[in-house]
């Protein structure tokens, strides 16, 4: 007996190299098993209302994609920030179970923010800002990049009473930031000091860098992440002769994290179509997306329609979701906890349809590309409790 089966679905678990169609059962908020499960009267309709309690549920899949709960990698999030979205809304009808806030607090306000994360079904997994407010709210206020601001001691102070929040350090860096505190490269280098001594990871936003992507590709540590690879401002990926640059699959292989945020101006489609067609893909994808641009910016709108739009780019079904479940869940050190359906981890799922549905596609500077498909969130189930399910399932 189980709380819930989801039947003859094809399930997608990069994890665990499954892909086939198959059930999938939850006991108690954990995966029970993927394989054949029989099911009880329930999924015939003849049980009776004293009989339902005791009966499985049972949801039927068939023509359905059955992947872990997605990770997203990069939606602000409200209350953390002025500019930040309702997750609940946002990730449960996309398949979102898990998300990482990309650094909207810092060491000054995160103690003032931190009450939400028990607040919300979401696993919220935290970055927390070099700077002290962090993204506190743009535009408008702008962090203070200069590494004299930066308050080593409240941020170690946070690491070490909320370590098992707290993923990594948050570095917004950019030409126009850094300009204004008098510097280039000085505050990455000072991020990169305070990251290694703390035993964390750092996550660089790299769009329209103070100098060169190689000055940051170089210094980055296995583990670490950049993010918005595919960005077309200043200095990118592409080197003057349309190739990867060589520092770029030099910290790939270093094991530094290549993600793909796209916000409204983080990805340009000339810099991912020359990427991807050289074998260059993000290894986690995630939104940046915010209230400004959840349900409205077809440049964002939701993990959905980002994903879409990497089909339409030619990377597969497969390769889109391991960006946002098996990568993700190893930048997070969470293997077979989320991400996955090893037994005994987080029920967590996203049940989706991959739709035959023509798609224009926007990036950063406008342009379009025409995709053939899209995906559509049918189901989310998280801690084993159906919490969005679409009337066509």
């Amino acid at each position: 007996m189980y709380d819930l089966i989801i039947k003859n679905g094809r399930i997608i678990d990069s994890q665990n190299k499954i892909d086939k169609v198959a059930d999938l059962a939850i006991d108690k908020g954990v995966i029970a098993g993927v394989g054949n499960f029989s099911t009880d009267a329930e999924s015939s309709g003849s049980y009776s209302p004293k009989q339902a309690k005791k009966l499985t549920r049972v949801i039927d899949a068939t023509g359905c994609i059955v992947s872990p709960g997605l990770i997203d990698t990069h939606p602000h999030i409200f209350p953390f920030t002025q500019i930040g979205t309702h997750i609940e809304t946002l990730c449960f009808t996309s398949g979102v179970t898990t998300v990482i806030d990309p650094g909207c607090t810092g060491p000054g306000n995160y103690e003032g923010a931190r009450w939400y994360l028990n607040m919300t079904k979401v696993k919220i997994k935290m970055l927390l800002s070099v700077t002290t407010l962090g993204l506190l709210y743009s535009p408008g206020y702008e962090e203070n990049l200069d590494p004299v601001t930066f308050n080593h001691h409240k941020i170690e102070e946070m690491f070490n009473r909320y370590g098992d929040e707290l993923h990594g350090l948050k570095l917004r860096l950019d030409k126009g930031r850094a300009e204004k505190a008098g510097c280039t490269n000085e505050p990455l280098m000072e991020a990169l000091k305070l990251a290694e001594h703390l035993g964390t990871k750092l996550c660089v936003h790299c769009t329209n860098p103070p100098t060169t992507m190689d000055d940051i590709l170089n210094v980055m540590r296995k583990g670490d992440m950049i993010t918005h690879i595919y960005h077309n401002r200043g200095d990118t990926i592409i080197g003057k002769d349309g190739v990867v640059k060589e520092a770029a699959w030099a910290a790939r292989k270093r094991g530094v994290y290549m993600d793909c945020s796209s916000g409204t101006i983080h990805h340009s489609f000339k810099t991912s179509v020359p990427a991807l067609g050289q074998g260059f893909m993000p290894d986690t994808i995630g939104t940046d997306i915010s209230n400004i641009t959840a349900f409205t910016s077809p440049r964002v709108f939701n993990l959905l329609r980002i994903l879409s739009r990497f089909l339409a780019l030619g990377m597969s079904v497969n390769q889109v979701l391991e960006c946002c479940t098996k990568n993700t869940a190893q930048f997070l050190g969470m293997e077979n906890k989320v991400g996955c359906f090893t037994e005994g981890c987080v029920a967590d799922v996203a049940v989706l349809k991959l739709l035959d549905k023509e798609m224009p596609y926007e990036d950063a500077e406008g342009d379009y590309i025409v995709g053939k498909q899209a995906l559509k969130c049918m189901m989310t189930v998280a801690d084993g409790e159906v919490v969005y399910r679409d009337d066509d399932i």
